[in-house]
């Protein structure tokens, strides 16, 4: 049985804080919201995707290109 992975110096815990609330933002921005919701688009109900569709007919197009 191997023992289990311990930190020789783990950083503060002000440190572990502010990765994790870091970490916490970038997981629920608009970006990644999208790529997750894109992933599930086949498995999205008819109701659901109309209500998507809702919300982007509302947003103005600027005429850039989507990232």
């Amino acid at each position: 049985m191997s023992r289990p992975y311990v930190l020789k110096n783990p950083p503060p815990p002000e440190v572990r804080r502010e990765r994790a609330r870091k970490g916490a933002i970038a997981a629920n921005s608009a970006d990644t919201l999208i790529k997750r919701l894109a992933a599930q688009a086949p498995a999205l109900t008819p109701a659901q995707a109309a209500k998507i569709r809702a919300l982007l007919a509302s947003v103005p197009d600027t005429g850039g290109e989507i990232e």
